[in-house]
């Protein structure tokens, strides 16, 4: 049947038709951009969480073993599943001599970045510069950041000198690992 004169017919324009899916299109990639960011920020999360799982295990082992412990990282910034990040000395203080990169979803390069290379967990549950555990040696605190590609969020791992407490840190702003940047949300282990 044809529609009387100056009606419009039912049915879509071909302008009304691209805007819906140019609307559709962006919606995707709106969704896809923050799907990247939060396998990202799951990546970080679990390298994090076997960072703090294995320097925990370290921190306890002095007490135990009466001895101190070593622990020395490899900062780099194209890390890649199954490269060594962390060792410790003497490999007893931990079940785990050698602390390496998780796998992550995407396959994508970790960064590790810390404040300090190398520290010893001594028996009184401190942590120090070397392995002579003076109090003149006490670190105040070291400060391990990690990220996936280089690309936000940051994750961080801070352990306290005096305690060795281990605390969770993120920076959802900055996915660099450089000495500039740091996590400005701390929560307790």
């Amino acid at each position: 049947m044809n529609s009387p004169k100056g009606k419009k017919s039912g049915g879509f324009t071909v302008i009304e038709l691209i805007l819906v899916i140019v609307i559709f299109m962006l919606l995707a990639s709106m969704a896809l951009i923050f799907n990247q960011n939060e396998i990202r920020s799951a990546d970080s999360q679990a390298l994090v969480d076997e960072i703090a799982a294995w320097l925990g295990e370290i921190a306890m082992a002095p007490e135990d073993l009466n001895t101190s412990c070593t622990v020395t990282f490899q900062p780099g910034t194209s890390l890649w599943p199954t490269n060594t990040i962390a060792t410790v000395e003497p490999a007893s203080c931990a079940k785990e001599s050698t602390l390496r990169v998780p796998g992550n979803r995407r396959q994508n390069p970790y960064q590790l970045g810390t404040s300090q290379n190398s520290w010893v967990f001594n028996q009184r549950g401190s942590l120090s510069a070397s392995s002579t555990a003076n109090a003149s040696s006490t670190i105040t605190d070291i400060i391990i950041r990690v990220s996936v590609a280089g690309q936000p969020p940051l994750r961080c791992v801070r352990l306290s000198g005096i305690m060795g407490l281990v605390r969770f840190g993120v920076n959802s702003i900055s996915g660099s690992v450089n000495g500039s940047a740091t996590c400005s949300n701390w929560k307790r282990n």
